[in-house]
C-alpha cells in the first residue's frame, strides 16, 4: 500500500485509522499503527509501506486559506510542529 515517495506543499495531520506500517519522512522511519496521529509538515519528502492493511487518513492543511472549521487552526499546527525536531516525539496516540 502507498509506497509513492512524494511531498506537499501544505501541512498535513495524519491519524492511523487502522492496521500498521511503516513512514518514511526525511530519510526516518517510523513504525506507525492504529491510533497514531502526527503532522507531516510542508514539503516533507515522505511515504507509507503498509505491515498490516494500513489505512490512514489526511487532513490537508492549507494555513494561507481561509479555514473555518477549527478555530486557531495556526496555534493548533504550531504546537504539533514544536513538540520536537524528531518524529517520534510529533505522533501521539489517540488510544492505547
Amino acid at each position: 500500500m502507498m509506497e509513492d515517495v512524494h511531498r506537499h506543499e501544505f501541512d498535513e495531520l495524519v491519524i492511523v485509522k487502522e492496521g500498521g506500517g511503516f513512514h518514511i519522512i526525511n530519510d526516518r522511519v517510523e513504525f506507525i499503527y492504529k491510533g497514531d496521529f502526527f503532522l507531516v509538515s510542508a514539503n516533507d519528502i515522505h511515504c507509507y509501506k503498509s505491515t498490516s492493511q494500513l489505512s490512514v487518513i489526511n487532513i490537508l492543511l492549507h494555513t494561507e486559506k481561509s479555514f473555518n472549521f477549527i478555530r486557531n487552526i495556526d496555534q493548533l499546527i504550531d504546537s504539533i510542529r514544536g513538540c520536537s525536531l524528531s518524529i517520534k516525539k510529533r505522533r501521539m496516540r489517540l488510544y492505547p
